[in-house]
């Protein structure tokens, strides 16, 4: 077992000990991921308050990070300030893939929380507005046709052709990719596919 008074003050941690048996777990957690982003080379921030700290520091370059949650819970905006931290604070080139809403409402969503997209200099975030393009084709072409915007192929290709220099990018969201795979395992052994051999030095969000 760890020795938390060298991290945590005794009165509080004799309060958290005394109190909630969890809370104490959830310090050792905690603990443990400050020790191990430390210990770490590099890491990438988000730039959100509070969750760079939760996760040592932020997430590991070259590596996909999936948001998952209810209908709602803000997994969108919390892309978006991925993405626009990365721009403002860091100096990273973002791309922004929305399959389902589309970029207008993208827009309007933003500044809802002060998040200005417009006012981002051209080139250091690129929107591509697939949910748009999917109205061109029916539900039936989505998932057969080869030259379908639903192709993890074609989307791959179109960040490659477009943002070579793009340290972030967002897929908004997995689930029409989803969709067109009879199976789930298949779906999840194509996005490691993607993740593992296909050449995007970036660090990808994935919503679910």
């Amino acid at each position: 077992m760890w020795d938390l008074s060298k991290f945590i003050p005794h009165k509080k941690l004799k309060s958290i000990s005394t109190n909630n048996e969890h809370r104490l777990r959830i310090y050792r957690v905690y603990i443990h991921l400050r020790i191990i982003g430390k210990m770490t080379i590099e890491r990438i921030k988000t730039g959100i308050r509070g969750y760079d700290m939760m996760l040592g520091g932020g997430y590991l370059p070259n590596t996909v990070n999936l948001i998952s949650g209810c209908s709602g819970a803000g997994k969108t905006l919390f892309a978006i300030s991925f993405l626009y931290n990365g721009v403002e604070r860091y100096d990273h080139d973002g791309v922004y893939i929305t399959l389902e809403e589309g970029k207008a409402q993208i827009i309007r969503n933003c500044e809802s929380i002060g998040i200005n997209l417009d006012e981002i200099k051209d080139g250091k975030l690129a929107m591509f507005d697939i949910a748009s393009l999917r109205k061109m084709y029916t539900v039936k072409e989505e998932f057969e046709r080869e030259d379908s915007p639903l192709n993890v192929d074609i989307l791959i290709d179109l960040i490659k052709r477009n943002c070579d220099g793009a340290k972030r990018v967002v897929i908004d969201s997995l689930v029409p990719l989803s969709l067109r795979y009879p199976e789930m395992n298949e779906f999840r052994s194509e996005m490691n596919v993607t993740n593992s051999t296909r050449g995007l030095q970036i660090q990808r969000r994935l919503k679910q």
